[in-house]
């Protein structure tokens, strides 16, 4: 687990050199809390409860772009 959180760590900060060299890309952060009921039984990985949350989360950001 501390070598998936180190490299989860790692690839987000790469994500996040790639986005501000990006000037179309648009970066959303949520704020939700990481609670036990949004990860698979491996306690790594998102659940499809996780999956529905964020989608919702996108979906609410990119309405008010495709209306």
């Amino acid at each position: 687990r501390n070598i998936l959180g180190w490299r989860s760590t790692a690839l987000q900060a790469a994500a996040d050199r790639l986005a501000g060299r990006l000037p179309r890309l648009a970066v959303e952060r949520f704020s939700a809390p990481l609670t036990p009921d949004l990860f698979a039984r491996d306690g790594f990985h998102p659940n499809s409860h996780a999956h529905s949350v964020w989608g919702e989360k996108i979906a609410a950001l990119a309405r008010p772009l495709v209306a």
